[in-house]
């Protein structure tokens, strides 16, 4: 039964972190029209992959948690 609660609780701590993406940093680089700003472009890259680092170890941590309190239920 606790495995069920566990199960239904995690998605929504996972979304918990997809909802800041909507924030933009203010500080506009002028680009021209054809013209690719590649610091822009690193910052994206790096904020995503802390997002995904994030979303990873919260989704493992639950998985363990889940693993161990099947394994403490099934032990009694």
């Amino acid at each position: 039964m606790d495995v069920v609660v566990l199960c239904v609780l995690i998605p929504p701590m996972v979304d918990r972190f997809g909802q800041h993406s909507h924030i933009v940093n203010t500080e506009q680089k002028s680009t021209s029209s054809t013209g690719v700003n590649v610091e822009e472009l690193k910052r994206r890259l790096e904020d995503e992959r802390k997002k995904d680092k994030t979303k990873n170890i919260l989704v493992a941590t639950a998985a363990i948690s889940a693993v161990a309190v099947s394994g403490f239920i099934l032990s009694l």
